[in-house]
């Protein structure tokens, strides 16, 4: 987002820089504000600090960062710019003093202090359903064996091998008493009322539903040989003469498939 201020006065300095960037703030995970100031005689502001709280709820960096860090003042007809990300709690966190609400974002205020006066912005917190919204039932496909997988993503994750799920885990409440098994299957998008010539014939299957191989209904032309074959009396008859079963030579390995590369399959279940 950008902006260009025409003048800067005590009660507007990057004021509507910051209100300009306040709804769209509360929505992302990362934003950049730019600012340029006019080429005109007066008095330049000098960033003294910035200030954010609760502290490493973003991560800031730019050009107007660095005039806070070398105690600089704001030079005409250059842009100054600041990139601020957004931490986002890897599993929802219960907001102080609520009974059943959970942020995956804590609210964050921003503060620019400067020679001319204090601006700030306040962003509200990212809310979340903490079931939901802790990845239940997401799939993950991994190199990673599922001790290094453990390691790597914590707790709450299990090789999707079929096995039964614990009887209080989110998974039982949301999804079922078990995990589908992906050992050695590809995965296959459900059909939501696709048309069946080009999605799934089997039409709308449920999610962990298993489908076995098949090959798809054909036929192949062929012809049978015949001879005509004097039988006694100089009757003439249409006989087979290859009256003997036969079969083609066999080519071809254990099953039909794509190219693929084999992975481990993990899914969230709390």
């Amino acid at each position: 987002m950008n902006y260009r201020d025409r003048t800067i006065r005590k009660s507007d300095f990057w004021t509507k820089l910051l209100r300009q960037a306040n709804d769209l703030l509360a929505r992302s995970l990362g934003f950049t504000m730019t600012y340029k100031r006019p080429d005109f005689t007066g008095r330049v502001p000098k960033v003294k600090d910035i200030v954010i709280s609760p502290a490493g709820c973003y991560t800031c960096r730019g050009s107007i960062v660095d005039l806070k860090i070398d105690s600089a003042r704001v030079r005409p007809s250059l842009t100054y710019a600041m990139t601020c990300e957004r931490k986002i709690f890897t599993t929802p966190q219960k907001l102080l003093g609520t009974n059943n609400t959970y942020v995956r974002a804590s609210e964050a205020l921003i503060k620019i202090e400067t020679d001319m006066g204090v601006y700030s912005v306040r962003i509200p917190p990212i809310y979340s359903n903490p079931e939901l919204n802790a990845n239940v039932g997401e799939i993950i496909a991994s190199m990673l064996s599922p001790e290094q997988f453990t390691q790597a993503y914590g707790l709450g994750w299990v090789l999707a091998d079929g096995r039964a799920v614990p009887e209080n885990s989110r998974y039982k409440s949301f999804v079922g008493p078990s995990v589908p098994d992906l050992r050695g299957v590809f995965l296959r998008g459900r059909n939501y009322n696709r048309d069946p010539n080009t999605g799934n014939p089997d039409n709308d299957k449920e999610p962990g539903a298993y489908q076995a191989d098949e090959l798809k209904s054909h036929d192949h032309g062929y012809a049978l040989y015949n001879d005509k074959i004097p039988r006694t009396g100089g009757s003439v008859y249409d006989i087979w003469r290859n009256d003997k079963p036969a079969r083609t030579t066999a080519t071809g390995g254990l099953e039909t498939r794509p190219r693929n590369v084999t992975v481990n399959y993990y899914i969230k279940i709390d």
